[in-house]
């Protein structure tokens, strides 16, 4: 039996395993959401968008990674790459309601 064969979707012995990035990616996620709460102006305040962009490409790359291993890693470890994923985007998504709303108060 070929390698092909295991990584096309057929069982393999060995026993599943957690994404090794997910819990970064969540832990980044839910902190771009706060800090996008927290940080109206200054340096600082391009901190959300960092951290989310963060969270949004490492939660896809586990996201991409999972789908090409699915019988290697668990469906728990996936769950948890989606949520710091969908985090980054809505701490993203409030830094830039936030920053147009602080514009459109100093532009008024």
């Amino acid at each position: 039996m070929s390698n092909d064969l295991l990584d096309k979707g057929i069982p393999s012995s060995k026993p599943k395993q957690d994404l090794d990035t997910v819990n970064g990616v969540l832990a980044a996620g839910i902190v771009s959401i706060v800090l996008s709460l927290i940080l109206w102006g200054g340096l600082l305040s391009l901190a959300p968008l960092f951290v989310g962009i963060y969270a949004i490409v490492k939660g896809w790359q586990a996201i991409t990674l999972f789908k090409d291993y699915p019988n290697d890693y668990t469906t728990s470890s996936l769950n948890r790459g989606r949520a710091g994923f969908i985090c980054g985007i809505i701490g993203v998504s409030i830094w830039g309601i936030i920053r147009l709303l602080v514009l459109l108060v100093l532009a008024a």
